[in-house]
């Protein structure tokens, strides 16, 4: 075997090991993902009671694992998002780690969402404590914060019926950037969406757009702004 044909090896290998722990355009569950304890697919949705006391709504291509002592409340919210609702007659803390931190509270109700290595932590009752890099944030009701590499950012209010809005199946847009709800799609699709005019990402959106039917709010943004869509195989739609 020549020293190209090794070396053409190694970086196939590598390029292999790569695409496992970080599939491209999350076209695909992770390595991690993949070994969780509780998945959800594309567009799918679960409740679970895996901890006492504790209900669980997991949101689309969402993966959970179970601590250590898991029984005794601690998971892992691999990717994804879930909502965490802890009963008042819970008298143990619940924690949930995501993306390096790490979120308790003991009667609250709260949703954690991850996004790369960055999480949002969402405060919908009572009070949860956020912890990351020996830093401490704590959420009141109707309060948001994100956290990470740069560490945490500023807390701002919510709209709980918008913030929670996935649980009802819907997409609540308040003036929200074209962009963004076009990332949110993405999430609830096979395939992807891709926006090829930067400029249209910044146009503002309202409406309430089903999860479960993520093509007719296509349709939608295709009359609202002029945008033409083109549809290729494996789910992939260019708008431009």
């Amino acid at each position: 075997m020549t020293r190209r044909a090794v070396v053409g090896g190694a970086l196939a290998a590598a390029t292999a090991g790569i695409m496992v722990v970080h599939p491209p355009l999350e076209l695909w569950p992770s390595l991690l993902e993949l070994r969780a304890d509780y998945r959800t697919g594309v567009g799918e949705q679960r409740e679970l009671a895996v901890v006492d006391g504790v209900a669980v709504q997991m949101n689309t291509r969402t993966s959970i694992s179970l601590g250590s002592g898991g029984a005794s409340g601690t998971v892992e919210l691999i990717a994804g998002e879930a909502s965490f609702k802890v009963a008042d007659r819970r008298m143990e803390t619940f924690s949930v780690t995501a993306a390096g931190g790490t979120t308790t509270s003991t009667g609250a109700q709260f949703d954690v969402r991850v996004d790369g290595s960055s999480a949002c932590v969402t405060c919908l009752a009572n009070e949860a404590h956020v912890e990351h890099r020996a830093q401490q944030v704590v959420l009141k009701s109707r309060q948001r914060v994100t956290y990470g590499d740069s560490g945490f950012g500023e807390v701002v209010a919510i709209d709980p019926s918008v913030a929670a809005a996935w649980q009802q199946g819907l997409i609540i847009c308040n003036m929200m950037p074209l962009a963004d709800l076009i990332q949110e799609l993405n999430r609830y699709r096979f395939g992807r969406i891709v926006l090829l005019n930067g400029e249209f990402g910044r146009n503002p959106v309202n409406g309430r757009f089903r999860i479960d039917r993520p093509d007719e709010a296509l349709v939608q943004i295709e009359r609202a702004f002029g945008i033409h869509a083109r549809a290729l195989p494996g789910g992939l739609v260019l708008l431009s």
